[in-house]
């Protein structure tokens, strides 16, 4: 395949639509100079559009295809639909994609978009949303790549914004875990599902925990963007719903139970309630056979199976792999699996893994996370007093059980250290805080506040 290039008028589009974002980008820090926090805001834009940036140049220059130019080439013909036939493009909307939507609504004027992706329906949902941004980017790659960029730096921040208030850790470990993890702002900063996924859930969960937060006041707003975001969360990836469930359940029981009682024994009765209703749910939902469709337990443990033989069976996935040296794939011997599955989400590739640049630099990551661990276990107070550190979070508790349950997905599921990379990217931020977590830190935190004169004498 010749390399893919660009076009004056892309790069033109693009380069005018980077000035507007950083523009608009530089008003909302203006706006907000009061808040310490927001110097961070215009480094985190900057660094997600960097890496929005080599997302698109690697996938055009080095990979020449790939999933970031079948989802642009969906949106512009969806966006062709609608200046062919307004309609048309609505039912397309609002339906689900099949060979006869693809042959009533499409045609030679507007185009066809990318069979495969059509077949999709999950991976066509990302078309549809960018098809909205397309009408402001005039067809330009350049300029949806950076629009891209400007939604997963919106996202992020939102996150880093929930985060920052608990205190739980130094302010440097904080702003690496929400905004700057290189991988993460790689594959979820250009044109891709998992830009629209992560930035979903970043913004699912600031808007869920106002429910908790005495400093914020909920609003009907609040329950739309939650709403906004499931739909999007189920429609492109059902599976993340399954995934974070039960750790909103613990975290969102625990932040709740702070805010209605300082009585131990009302505290505990409360905690019962929601771990108990929380474990109930989990085995409802795993003796369930029927109703539950996209979200059954049996779809999504097939679905992991299926995905995992794909990737080590299929020859025409080039790279390194691994093998976890798994041969049962009942859910009781995926089960069993877990923990070396898990183990490999967070930590590999390993240094002596690493066959390439970018593979490094995860690898980097890794080690980097390995000596987290060491400091969260022997170095950041008692092993217990960590535990119970943490059960007193509810962003610690949300990010403890999802890096679990999301985990055991990708670490067994991948098969190729690439895909590996790219599938655990949304994990490593709630890896990144729960390791860094510290109860030494937060209580000389809270012993200089509360030494600290509030007024001069």
């Amino acid at each position: 395949m010749s390399l893919l290039v660009f076009d004056l008028w892309d790069i033109f589009i693009g380069f005018a639509w980077m000035l507007i974002l950083f523009a608009i980008g530089f008003f909302i820090k203006t706006r907000n100079a009061g808040q310490e926090h927001y110097r961070f805001y215009l480094w985190n834009l900057s660094f997600k559009m960097l890496f929005g940036g080599i997302f698109a140049v690697t996938f055009a220059y080095v990979i020449e295809g790939g999933d970031t130019f079948a989802y642009w080439d969906g949106a512009v013909k969806l966006t062709n639909l609608f200046w062919d036939d307004p309609l048309a493009y609505l039912d397309e909307m609002f339906s689900k994609p099949s060979s006869e939507t693809i042959g009533k609504n499409f045609n030679s004027t507007t185009g066809y978009p990318p069979g495969w992706i059509y077949r999709e329906p999950e991976s066509f949902y990302i078309s549809k949303i960018l098809s909205v941004i397309n009408f402001l980017t005039f067809d330009s790659f350049i300029a949806m790549t950076f629009f891209c960029s400007f939604i997963a730096s919106s996202g992020s921040w939102r996150f880093f914004e929930l985060i920052r208030k608990y205190n739980f850790a130094p302010e440097r470990w904080i702003l690496i875990a929400s905004l700057f993890i290189p991988t993460v702002s790689f594959w979820c900063a250009g044109i891709s599902k998992d830009t629209i996924i992560l930035a979903s859930l970043f913004f699912l969960l600031y808007h869920i925990f106002a429910f908790i937060d005495p400093e914020r006041r909920l609003t009907f707003r609040n329950i739309l963007f939650i709403l906004l975001h499931t739909m999007i969360l189920f429609q492109t990836r059902p599976f993340m719903l399954i995934a974070i469930a039960p750790p909103l359940l613990l975290g969102f029981g625990a932040g709740f139970i702070k805010t209605i009682s300082d009585s131990p024994i009302i505290m505990y009765l409360t905690r019962f309630v929601f771990i108990g209703g929380t474990l109930v749910a989990v085995s409802l939902y795993f003796t369930s056979e029927q109703g539950l469709g996209e979200l059954s337990p049996d779809k999504y443990l097939e679905e992991v199976a299926v995905i995992q033989q794909d990737f080590a069976q299929n020859s025409t996935y080039n790279g390194p792999r691994y093998d976890l040296g798994i041969t049962d794939f009942s859910p009781a011997g995926m089960i069993g699996a877990a923990p070396l599955a898990m183990m490999t989400a967070y930590f590999r590739p390993f240094l002596w893994e690493a066959s390439s640049a970018f593979m490094l630099l995860s690898a980097l990551e890794g080690t980097l996370l390995m000596l987290l661990l060491f400091r969260f276990l022997f170095l950041s107070g008692a092993i217990t007093q960590q535990i119970q550190f943490v059960q007193k979070n509810e962003i610690l508790i949300f990010a403890f059980v999802f890096i679990l349950i999301f985990g055991f997905f990708v670490g067994f599921s991948a098969g190729l250290f690439n895909v590996l990379i790219r599938f655990k990217a949304p994990l490593l931020p709630f890896l990144f805080l729960l390791l860094a977590a510290s109860s030494k830190w937060h209580k000389k935190e809270l012993d200089e506040e509360a030494n600290t004169p509030t007024s001069a004498e």
